[in-house]
C-alpha cells in the first residue's frame, strides 16, 4: 500500500498507510508520484498468504476517482476469470482502487506501478480496504501485479522488488492455492 503526500501534504485513508509518504516531480505530461509501502514481501507466497483475494482478471474500465491527500486514484471494475480465496462466493467482477489517474486534465501516476489498462489482464495480490469491504487495492504496489500474456505467460509490471515469477498461466492460480491456508480456486468464467 502507498502512502499518499500529495504537494507535500500527508494524507490518512484506510486504504492507504499512514506514516509513508509519497512526492510527485512532473514529468512530459504524467506526474510521478514517488510512493512507500507499509508493507513488504520476499516473495510471492507471502503476498498470497497476505491477499484476501488473488483474481486472475481483466481490467474493464475506470469507473470513477476519488482523492487521496490532493492525488487522485482511480476506480477499476476488474472482470474475473478465476480467483484464490478463503471464503465466501466467488465475484463476477472486484473493484479495485489505484493511486493515480487524472486531476484537472494531468495525469498523476506512482513511479513504477503503471496505471492499470482497460483490455489488459493481469493477476492480482488484493487486500480489501477497510474503509469499503467492496473495494481492494494491490498488496506493495507493482509487486502485486503480474501481466498474463495470451498464452499464460506471467511477467512483472512495473518495479516489483520480488524476484522471479510463479508458475504460468492456470498453474499460476494452483500454486497460489496451495500456499494459502484454507484457499479454495473458483473458475468464474
Amino acid at each position: 500500500m502507498a502512502g499518499i503526500a500529495g504537494c507535500g501534504n500527508t494524507a490518512g485513508n484506510a486504504n492507504q498507510p499512514s506514516g509513508d509518504t509519497v512526492a510527485s516531480s512532473k514529468t512530459s505530461e504524467v506526474t510521478k508520484i514517488d510512493a512507500s509501502y507499509a508493507e513488504s514481501y520476499d516473495s510471492y507466497d507471502a503476498m498470497a498468504k497476505a491477499a484476501d483475494l488473488v483474481v486472475d482478471g481483466e481490467i474493464v474500465k475506470a469507473t470513477g476517482t476519488t482523492e487521496i491527500g490532493g492525488v487522485p486514484a482511480t476506480y477499476y471494475e476488474v472482470l474475473v476469470h478465476s480467483v484464490a480465496m478463503r471464503s465466501g462466493t466467488a465475484p463476477k467482477t472486484v473493484t479495485v482502487l489505484q493511486t493515480g489517474g487524472v486531476k484537472d486534465g494531468q495525469t498523476f501516476q506512482v513511479e513504477g506501478d503503471p496505471l492499470l489498462r482497460p483490455g489488459d489482464r493481469e493477476l492480482l495480490y488484493l487486500k480489501r480496504g477497510a474503509d469499503d469491504p467492496n473495494v481492494f487495492y494491490t498488496l506493495a504496489g507493482p509487486s502485486g501485479r503480474l501481466s498474463i500474456s495470451e498464452t499464460g505467460k506471467l511477467s512483472k509490471i512495473g518495479d516489483s522488488a520480488l524476484t522471479g515469477v510463479p508458475a504460468t498461466g492456470e498453474q499460476a492460480l494452483e500454486n497460489v492455492v496451495a500456499q494459502v491456508d484454507g484457499a479454495t480456486m473458483s473458475i468464474v468464467d
